[in-house]
């Protein structure tokens, strides 16, 4: 089942998203997933509308059994002269990781996004994340722009 994120599950989803990235933290440094209470804040700050508007029916929580195991939090941006859905976030916890769910969950906000008019989405992800990028091909994303992301 799905429910949307509200702003008061920042803590819900920093620990789901703390769980299932931080398997790759030693490969991409990203220090926004370095402990549970800065993917907490980053959460907040989605909700805000700091890094776009939300677009609230496709910013879903995944329950199994009565338990958040996933989420997809998505953002209206104008990107390459449109306005897009942008995925800031797509994770399952590690546990339930390698079943379909998180397709599912993908799926799910794209119909949503139809829903509200939004036909056009996008996402970054790391070429080394070579999971999720297989993923995000199987699902029809193509690979568009890419940059270079220096940490030092």
């Amino acid at each position: 089942n799905f429910r949307k994120i509200t702003k008061n599950d920042h803590n819900i989803c920093a620990n789901i998203s703390f769980s299932a990235h931080k398997y790759r933290l030693h490969i991409e440094k990203y220090d926004l997933y370095s402990s549970i209470e800065k993917r907490s804040k980053f959460s907040s700050l989605i909700r805000s509308g700091k890094c776009g508007k939300p677009i609230d029916n496709a910013c879903l929580l995944m329950i199994k059994n009565d338990t958040p195991i996933g989420l997809i939090e998505t953002v209206k941006q104008h990107l390459w002269n449109q306005s897009i859905g942008w995925f800031m976030d797509i994770c399952v916890s590690p546990d339930y990781q390698g079943e379909g769910l998180g397709a599912l969950m993908i799926q799910s906000a794209i119909n949503e996004l139809k829903k509200s008019e939004i036909h056009q989405v996008g996402l970054a992800v790391t070429l080394s994340n070579k999971t999720a990028l297989s993923l995000y091909e199987s699902l029809g994303f193509i690979g568009y722009d890419y940059f270079v992301e220096i940490i030092g």
